[in-house]
C-alpha cells in the first residue's frame, strides 16, 4: 500500500510540474544573415537542475561569421522563448558595450574587424529564474 501511495505521489508531481524548461540543454542560438544560417557556441548554462561551466566567450569562438557593414543580423531561438536576453559586444580589452536587439535583430557594425558577442538568455516564471544560458559568436566585418 505504502508503495502505491508513493508511485501515485510521483506521476502526480512529475505530472503538475509547470517547469517550461525542455531537454537536457538550452535551446540552441541561431544566428542568420543574408540567409545564411550558424549556430552560435552555447558556453555557461544552468538548466533544470543541470549547470555547466564554460570557458570565456572569446575563447569559445572557432570561426567567424563574415558580415557585411552595416548588414542587419538576425538572432533566432527554438522554444521555449526566454523572458530576458541581452547582447553584449566584447573588445579585446575585456571591456563590455551593450548592443540594442530589435524584432530579434541587430545591425552589424560599419567599421571592418572581428567583433566578439555574448548573447544572455533567461527563462523565469514569477520572480523565479527557471534557467540561463550565455552563447558566442563572431562576426567578421569586411
Amino acid at each position: 500500500m505504502k508503495y502505491f501511495l508513493l508511485v501515485a505521489l510521483l506521476i502526480l508531481l512529475t505530472g503538475c510540474s509547470n517547469s517550461p524548461l525542455a531537454g537536457e540543454a538550452p535551446p540552441t542560438l541561431q544566428i542568420t544573415v543574408a540567409n545564411e544560417s550558424y549556430e552560435a557556441k552555447l558556453g555557461t548554462y544552468c538548466w533544470g537542475n543541470k549547470c555547466e561551466d564554460a570557458v570565456e566567450p572569446m575563447a569559445l569562438v572557432e570561426t567567424f561569421i563574415q558580415v557585411v557593414a552595416g548588414e542587419s543580423v538576425e538572432l533566432k531561438m527554438n522554444k521555449p522563448t526566454p523572458s530576458e536576453v541581452q547582447l553584449t559586444e566584447l573588445t579585446a580589452d575585456n571591456k563590455t558595450m551593450p548592443i540594442k536587439i530589435e524584432q530579434q535583430h541587430f545591425v552589424a557594425p560599419l567599421k571592418p574587424g572581428t567583433y566578439y558577442y555574448s548573447y544572455s538568455a533567461w527563462w523565469q516564471e514569477g520572480d523565479q529564474t527557471q534557467g540561463d544560458a550565455h552563447y558566442a559568436f563572431a562576426l567578421e566585418i569586411k
